[in-house]
């Protein structure tokens, strides 16, 4: 379903080096498709994974990680990667203005998702993304906050140089 498809090329240094620079491109893609105007949760986006509760004097925050990477071979001279790379987008939200925080949550989600799936396969970095899944962590520190995890499965190809 890929032919005629560009390949993202990595001329990482050393043999066959699988270095992580493409999967960080298409983390930065993702953040940037949030941080657009009008930036989503105010523009609280990190682009790395937190294991501490969302700050008090925010309403609101996202939070991107690549989660995991599974790839294939794409050709005999062992140059050409099929990735499948899932990159994790964890709305976060807390009780504020009147407005419950599952409902920011649902509302944050609603948007992310809307941007990432039609984002012209970011910048032609994908050949195909897909939403496969959501997850629930919880603050269990803070009964006033929600969230979810939406993890996008990122269709890519690399091409690296064997030095």
């Amino acid at each position: 379903p890929y032919a005629g498809r560009a390949w993202l090329v990595h001329a990482g240094a050393g043999a066959c080096s699988m270095t992580t620079g493409a999967h960080i491109a298409l983390r930065d893609a993702v953040v940037a498709l949030l941080e657009a105007a009008p930036a989503l949760a105010s523009g609280r986006i990190e682009s790395r994974r937190k294991r501490q509760p969302m700050p008090q004097n925010a309403p609101e925050e996202i939070r991107v990680w690549l989660h995991t990477s599974d790839g294939k071979r794409a050709d005999t001279a062992n140059t050409k990667y099929e990735w499948t790379t899932v990159i994790a987008v964890h709305c976060l939200a807390r009780d504020s203005s009147g407005i419950d925080a599952e409902t920011r949550v649902d509302a944050m989600a609603q948007a992310v998702t809307s941007r990432v799936l039609n984002s012209a396969r970011l910048g032609s970095l994908a050949l195909d993304i897909r939403l496969d899944r959501i997850t629930w962590e919880g603050e269990e520190m803070d009964s006033s906050t929600a969230d979810a995890v939406l993890a996008f499965s990122i269709f890519h190809r690399i091409q690296i140089s064997i030095s």
